[in-house]
């Protein structure tokens, strides 16, 4: 799985304890992505969590070129910025990390109520919003594409993690 904006790498932390294999926590801030290793380290997982100190653009492109050198790609993709990050800005990160997922990867986006509401790139389905007071989850995945009929398939499918638990 990954997490974007990792911040305390909460979700992250959350996914593994609830079965996921191994996560990628990205996170900014220098001094906050060290914390993230040391409470890692301090839950016994430091070794199913890689932390990256980078921007979540850099990541993203970065990891897009790792699965195309045969790294597994994600299924589960958690991205909580914080909500000054532009609208625009999200749309432009989901594209450069089409290439990082699985083909039925899940991939929700928090964001304040306040915000502009996330378009979803040509290359995603939109799977639904979910509002939660001042908060909202967004959430989508890759579209797939009926090969015989050539026709976008059904963007409510249930997607979820696979083997690879990332």
């Amino acid at each position: 799985m990954l997490d974007l904006y990792a911040g305390t790498g909460a979700l992250a932390f959350e996914a593994l304890s609830r079965g996921a294999l191994d996560a990628v926590l990205v996170e900014a801030h220098a001094r906050t992505a060290a914390q993230i290793t040391r409470t890692a380290h301090d839950l016994g997982l430091a070794d199913r969590a890689r932390v990256q100190s980078a921007r979540a653009e850099a990541a993203a492109a970065a990891l897009a070129a790792a699965v195309g050198r045969g790294e597994a790609p994600f299924g589960l993709v958690l991205i909580d910025p914080p909500y000054d990050v532009p609208t625009s800005a999200l749309e432009q990160l989901l594209v450069a990390l089409l290439p990082a997922l699985e083909p039925d990867a899940v991939v929700a986006v928090e964001r304040s109520s306040r915000s502009a509401p996330l378009v979803w790139p040509a290359e995603y389905a939109d799977d639904g919003t979910k509002a939660y007071g001042e908060t909202v989850v967004q959430y989508g995945g890759p579209s797939t594409v009926d090969e015989a009929e050539g026709a976008l398939g059904d963007e409510h499918d249930e997607r979820g993690m696979h083997d690879s638990g990332r």
